[in-house]
């Protein structure tokens, strides 16, 4: 072979880097046609063409280098409008909607498919306050309110945040090759596996981190993570997918985004290039809202956009027994009760799964042939104090009555086609064929809330949310989203229709047990982090998720005490069933026995003194759930949102703060040690009340296996009282007493 030869067979790279950057871009904004202000005052709308490819800008710095030939010019006759709205709703919140439709408006009513607020719903909740003043001249467009001004440059096509003079975040296109192409895209359009996406880039800066999106369970800084917001059963709670997608982020830079729509979508922070964070949303409106402040402000913000979180009746804070194996008869359960009594072991809950209807996961909201005494086992539970919760799903399996009354209504979810779609099965456990409940709608909302009620009724206390996170791509709903549109709105309004079904049952402060959910399924509590096996690994992970879905705004979160899959060890049982005893709500829960009494004598005095000792802080819990609601921050919170300018709290995530009083750390393995971070101030050590002095400083701490490492802040008034079988207001009431650290801070 010659020299030519040789040098034709040689890989062209070139080529493969411009296919492998190029292959999703369609356009980007290249002019603006003109600026116009809003009618509302606090707007302004821009308008112009974006195009497709590049233009010479992009690689004028080359041709210098080698020649014009490698300059990409851009396709003149591809070119497309654009409208891009730009409001500022008060100082700390603005408001940005790029349409890219063959007409596009952008108005104040333009945003992307299942919007997760409306500028009216914000207006009700006072979150837009007076007009603000918008100036044009010298090239670009500011907007002012108050200290901030948001400025849009006609040259650059981008908008930018100041406050106080100082910038906080800004849009980019920087994030491109030195040839073309673009590793994170900036305003304007790609597709992907032929769906068409709409897209943005925010500039990343070099200190910043980012928390949020979710129940994630992956490291809890997701600097440098890729997270698809598309609900899935995981399969594996140390995974990138998770049950509970937010599309809502936080940054130490002192905002946050909140795209509005549970649509299908996917933020990069930073896996292809820090300079920038890419926003890709399905369709051809990219709907989103910038808010300013600290983490715990722009949290607080987010919360008042999205709706307040539902306090759960005082009773959920107990404990929560359920062994799936046992507890599938009526007879079984009533023996369960007894022997809970007996044992005196504090306790408010037994939760059945399936069996209460004979069924797999799929749902009748039949009782089954085990259960025909379920009149005399609820009342004998109710003598006892204890309360039944119920498993259901959206599953309706084919030939059930259940399935005949809703097909003959119509009240299922269909194909494009209008046909009933039917999972054929058998799927994973799935051995029946089955139908998805439509919650979209009133009518088919209102037809299977009132089978719910009827379950309380019957005397069941609440409901387990199980699922839902199923929905096929192919659904047409009932309220008009289809696909991944409305994938992720369905498991919010299954669970939104379970907890009215509570809520207006008996006046009672109402509660649901859920696993899905996404943005604004804070006001539906409860959620648990899914199925999770049974190993330290996976108990860190479900930290991690605890602690992402609060900063997601979910102020209530649980999880499944020892793992659901398989069965623990003896100290794995109690190391876990430590930290669950401070954290927001607690259920032990599983396939195999999930008592503590299963584990031997030792463990199942462990476990005694600590539920004993939660039970003597529910006062303090119930006390920190009221003002966690209020102020929008979660009952089990990251050590970031309280100290966000101190690096060595930005990744950690094995750690928290529990009630705004007392810090955390878990023990994730056998071993009697491990590091704890102190933030700089004085602790007290809650087992001690040995007073501890941090300059912000690593502990290593040794413990056994019936001890917690716990600190209590300073200044710290704790509610107790005496600890009883179950939670009974008016005894606690009776024994509240007031535990001092230190002197108090007087915002008790």
């Amino acid at each position: 072979m010659n020299a030519i030869q040789r040098s034709q067979a040689v890989r062209e790279v070139q080529p493969d880097v411009e296919l492998d950057l190029n292959k999703p871009f369609r356009s980007r904004l290249v002019s603006v046609d003109g600026v116009r202000p809003g009618h509302d005052g606090r707007s302004v709308v821009v308008s112009g063409l974006r195009a497709p490819r590049f233009d010479r800008a992009n690689s004028t710095g080359l041709d210098g280098i080698f020649g014009t030939g490698h300059a990409r010019l851009e396709d003149q006759a591809e070119r497309a409008p654009y409208a891009l709205r730009i409001a500022l709703l008060q100082s700390n919140l603005l408001r940005i909607t790029l349409d890219t439709r063959a007409t596009p408006e952008a108005d104040a009513q333009t945003h992307a498919p299942a919007p997760v607020v409306t500028e009216e719903e914000l207006a009700a909740a006072g979150l837009v306050g007076m007009p603000a003043t918008i100036d044009d001249r010298d090239g670009e467009v500011v907007l002012r309110h108050g200290p901030t001004a948001v400025s849009f440059s006609r040259s650059g096509l981008t908008w930018s945040v100041e406050r106080d003079g100082s910038p906080v975040v800004a849009e980019t296109t920087a994030a491109s090759s030195i040839y073309w192409g673009y590793f994170s895209f900036p305003s304007g359009t790609i597709e992907r596996d032929g769906r068409p996406y709409t897209t943005t880039s925010i500039l990343r800066r070099r200190d910043e981190d980012f928390y949020g999106l979710g129940e994630q369970f992956t490291d809890l800084n997701k600097r440098r993570q890729r997270v698809e917001l598309y609900n899935r059963d995981p399969a594996n709670t140390l995974a990138n997918r998770t049950y509970i997608t937010v599309p809502f982020f936080i940054s130490t830079g002192g905002y946050g985004v909140l795209v509005n729509s549970h649509a299908a979508l996917t933020v990069d922070l930073g896996s292809t290039t820090n300079q920038a964070v890419g926003i890709e949303m399905e369709g051809e409106v990219l709907d989103f809202y910038v808010l300013l402040g600290s983490p715990a402000e722009v949290l607080s913000l987010y919360h008042r956009m999205t709706g307040p979180a539902a306090v759960p009746p005082l009773w959920s804070f107990g404990l929560w027994l359920s062994t799936i194996r046992r507890y599938r008869s009526d007879t079984a359960l009533m023996e369960v009760a007894d022997e809970v009594r007996r044992r005196g072991f504090p306790c408010d809950v037994l939760h059945v799964d399936p069996p209460w209807m004979g069924t797999d996961l799929t749902c009748t909201l039949a009782w089954g042939p085990d259960f025909v005494r379920k009149d005399a086992m609820i009342a004998h539970l109710r003598r006892l104090h204890l309360r039944l919760c119920l498993w259901i799903s959206p599953y309706v399996p084919v030939g059930s009555a259940l399935h005949a009354e809703g097909l003959a209504e119509g009240f299922f979810v269909r194909d494009t086609e209008g046909s009933v779609i039917v999972n054929r099965g058998p799927m994973n456990f799935w051995s029946v064929p089955f139908v998805y409940i439509d919650f979209t709608r009133p009518a088919e909302a209102d037809w299977i809330r009132e089978h719910y009620r009827r379950l309380h009724r019957d005397g069941v206390a609440v409901l387990k949310v199980d699922l839902g996170e199923l929905g096929p791509d192919e659904a047409v709903y009932a309220n008009g989203l289809a696909g991944r549109d409305g994938h992720n709105y369905y498991t919010l309004a299954y669970q939104r229709t379970v907890f009215e079904a509570a809520n207006d049952s008996d006046g009672q402060p109402a509660l649901i047990w859920c696993r899905s959910g996404g943005a604004g399924s804070q006001r539906y509590p409860v959620h648990w982090a899914g199925d999770v096996a049974c190993d330290y690994e996976n108990m860190a992970g479900q930290l991690r998720a605890i602690l992402s879905a609060g900063l997601s705004g979910f102020v209530f979160f649980s999880h499944d005490i020892g793992g659901f899959v398989g069965r623990p060890t003896p100290e794995l049982y109690a190391r876990w069933f430590q930290f669950a005893m401070f954290t927001s709500h607690t259920r032990a829960h599983g396939g195999e026995p999930h008592e503590p009494w299963e584990y031997g004598e030792e463990v199942e005095a462990i476990c005694r003194r600590f539920a004993a000792l939660r039970y003597s802080l529910l006062p303090e819990i119930y006390d920190a759930s009221h003002k966690a609601a209020v102020r929008g921050t979660p009952l089990v919170k990251a050590l970031v949102l309280d100290y966000p300018d101190d690096p060595n709290v930005r990744s950690t995530d094995d750690q928290y703060l529990f009630c705004d009083k007392f810090l955390v750390a878990p023990m994730f393995s056998d071993r009697g040690e491990r590091r704890v971070y102190l933030p700089a101030g004085v602790w007290w050590e809650f087992s001690s009340a040995a007073r501890v002095e941090s300059r912000g400083e690593w502990l290593t701490v040794h413990c056994e296996l019936d001890e917690l490492p716990v600190w209590v802040r300073d200044g710290s008034a704790v509610l107790r009282c005496n600890p009883g079988p179950y939670t009974d207001a008016d005894a606690m009431t009776a024994s509240l007493s007031v535990q001092l650290y230190g002197e108090p801070s007087g915002t008790e």
